[in-house]
C-alpha cells in the first residue's frame, strides 16, 4: 500500500532484501529493528553513494549503528509520539 501512495522509482520489499542491491540517490529507509540486522542497513547506507536519506529507526542512541548514523546526519528528529502508519483501509494503524 505504501508504494501506491509514494510511487518510488525503486521499491524493495522484505522478501527482496534491500541489502542485496546497490543504493544511490535519495532514499527513505525503514529497516528491520532486529539487532544484528538494523546495523547492516545503517552501515550499508553509510558506505553507499546516497545524496540524501530519511531513515526511520527506533531511539537507540547508545548503539554503535545509531552513532554511525548520527555522525553523518544533517538533522535528527525525535517525534513526540510513536508514528502510526496507514493501514490497508487508509486509516491510522497501531504503531
Amino acid at each position: 500500500m505504501a508504494q501506491q501512495v509514494v510511487q518510488a522509482d525503486t521499491y524493495y520489499t522484505a522478501e527482496m532484501n534491500g541489502l542485496d542491491y546497490e543504493w544511490s540517490g535519495n532514499l527513505w529507509i525503514n529497516p528491520p529493528y532486529e539487532g544484528g540486522l538494523i546495523d547492516k542497513f545503517i552501515y550499508k547506507l553509510h558506505e553507499s553513494p546516497v545524496t540524501q536519506a530519511i531513515v526511520l529507526v527506533n531511539n537507540a542512541t547508545e548503539t554503535a549503528w545509531f552513532q554511525t548514523l548520527a555522525s553523518t546526519a544533517s538533522a535528527i528528529c525525535f517525534p513526540s509520539k510513536r508514528i502510526k502508519f496507514i493501514d490497508q483501509n487508509g486509516e491510522p494503524g497501531a504503531p
